[in-house]
């Protein structure tokens, strides 16, 4: 239920006219050049009518979507993925239930329930299908974004701010560096393998410590553990990329990738709004 909840990246504004009109060419081009569902079969102008189902599946968007952003977003504070997908599917049942009359004009047939529940079964299939491409690719594009965002931010607050990352080890020595320039620290085993920059140049260093403990002496927002076994400066990250199943990291002068775990990915998308 948590990917359910999520907020849904979607502009708080009625649509322009291109929005409407794109359902209902895809439909037309869909019917005409692939006739599906027996529309080969039809012996009178096929240019027309795929063309009416297009216009009435552009006037159901409009109209449906016109009452989602003009009416009901101005009363809900956070669109959800589950929100949206009910929307979507929702509409995909009005466009085929609209249809579902166009069709009983046009091809002279009488108007039943079994021709409604056809065009509302086909309707829902198409939806499911539809809404979970689209919304895939719609909220991985609103990630990538916002990581850029990221990306080309600054920290200038922290400039100058000196850590101090201890070795456990009897004879060890502490790693004394800026938090700028700390890159990523990587467990192994009762080790862990410190990278940062010095004179500009990627420097590592394996200590005797935990990532536990690593973290408990870096208490900053931007120190951020992406993996089981790997904690990354996010204002360092020079490119990232992936989705929401996980996510592959640059940071630095460095050349290492990052890998952020699935499990990690929610805590990232917080941490970038």
């Amino acid at each position: 239920m948590s990917l359910l909840n999520r907020k849904y990246p979607l502009p708080m504004r009625v649509p322009d006219f291109s929005w409407y009109i794109t359902a209902g060419i895809v439909i037309f081009l869909m019917l005409y050049l692939l006739q599906p569902f027996g529309f080969s079969q039809f012996r009178g102008n096929k240019f027309l009518v795929a063309l009416g189902f297009g216009v009435i599946t552009s006037i159901c968007n409009g109209v449906f979507s016109y009452l989602f952003f003009g009416v009901i977003l101005r009363k809900i504070t956070k669109v959800t993925v589950l929100i949206f997908g009910l929307f979507s599917i929702a509409l995909m049942l009005l466009i085929a239930l609209a249809n579902s009359f166009y069709a009983a004009y046009v091809f002279h047939v009488s108007l039943s329930w079994q021709l409604v529940f056809i065009f509302l079964y086909w309707g829902l299939i198409v939806g499911v299908v539809m809404t979970v491409i689209s919304m895939s690719i719609q909220y991985n594009r609103f990630l990538r974004t916002k990581l850029n965002l990221l990306l080309e931010k600054t920290d200038e607050s922290q400039r100058g701010i000196a850590i101090l990352i201890h070795d456990q080890a009897v004879r060890g020595s502490h790693i004394s560096i800026l938090i700028n320039d700390f890159l990523y620290a990587e467990a192994r085993k009762n080790n862990v393998s410190v990278c940062y920059q010095e004179a500009g140049l990627v420097v590592k260093r394996e200590i005797r410590a935990t990532l536990s403990g690593l973290l408990a002496e870096l208490p900053y927002p931007n120190i951020f553990q992406c993996h089981r076994s790997f904690v990354v400066n996010v204002n360092n990250i020079t490119s990232a990329k992936g989705n929401s199943n996980g996510y592959q990291l640059r940071l630095g002068n460095c050349e290492d990738v990052i890998p952020v775990s699935r499990t990690f990915v929610r805590g990232l998308k917080s941490f970038i709004g």
